[in-house]
């Protein structure tokens, strides 16, 4: 596995990050391809080396700006908008619109993000799922 060092300024020292110094990554919100020093340092794998956000900086941060004025507006309920536990919430927005939607758990909240944040993705995962859960009689 190929990792390079580069400085983490949270841990104030080097640390080993997956992939090449010269590596380009191509932004999962603007779409534009820049090198990896424009991509945020995030947890560690189970090699000890970090990884990279799938967001350039810029992306990240405008995002996260609009999450933590979420906080302050809106009334976080005791559970979650989707699984109804009650868990540890996190303010949830449309990355288009970047209006709050709800709250969800991490879970939840990671569930749909990985579908894309889209009705289509989550059509797509029920579909699989009521094709590929068919019994034969």
């Amino acid at each position: 596995m190929k990792t390079y060092l580069r400085y983490s300024k949270p841990l104030d020292k080097m640390v080993p990050v997956l992939g090449g110094e010269t590596d380009t990554f191509k932004c999962r919100v603007c779409g534009e391809i820049k090198n990896q020093k424009h991509f945020h340092l995030v947890t560690k794998n189970n090699f000890e080396a970090y990884r990279l956000r799938t967001t350039c900086g810029p992306c990240y941060n405008r995002d996260r700006k609009v999450r933590r004025g979420m906080d302050i507006v809106y009334t976080i309920p005791l559970v979650c908008d989707i699984c109804n536990i009650k868990k540890e919430l996190f303010p949830d927005h449309s990355h288009i619109t970047h209006l709050h939607r709800g709250w969800l758990c991490r879970s939840c909240n990671t569930a749909i993000g990985q579908l894309g944040d889209t009705i289509e993705g989550l059509q797509k995962a029920k579909q699989y799922l009521i094709e590929r859960d068919k019994h034969e009689n």
